[in-house]
């Protein structure tokens, strides 16, 4: 009946942290009901672009995890997220390129 982001919540309040990142943190599936916590759009944003570059979540799920209206409220466009996501994927296969040496 509980989720991560639920339990890391319950983490943070035990241990004192700010309740702008405990509430970031509990919300960040669904930041609209964070009331307008920016820090829980940017998070939830980067799960989504964690996706679009290959990590994370399964790459059906990809349309399942982007609450429409985050761009939005962060007043980003779609296009910027897409060239944030393929700058991230490429730094990573550099990376992992690096690793093989």
């Amino acid at each position: 009946g509980f989720d991560h982001a639920e339990i890391a919540a319950e983490i943070c309040k035990n241990w004192k942290y700010p309740e702008p990142l405990t509430r970031a943190i509990k919300y960040h599936h669904n930041p609209s009901r964070s009331n307008e916590n920016q820090m829980a759009f940017i998070l939830h944003l980067a799960d989504y672009i964690a996706v679009l570059s290959g990590a994370g979540y399964d790459i059906h799920e990809i349309l399942d995890i982007r609450e429409e209206g985050t761009e939005n409220f962060l007043s980003i466009h779609q296009r910027d997220v897409e060239s944030i996501s393929s700058e991230i994927f490429e730094a990573v296969v550099k990376i992992e390129d690096n690793l093989d040496m």
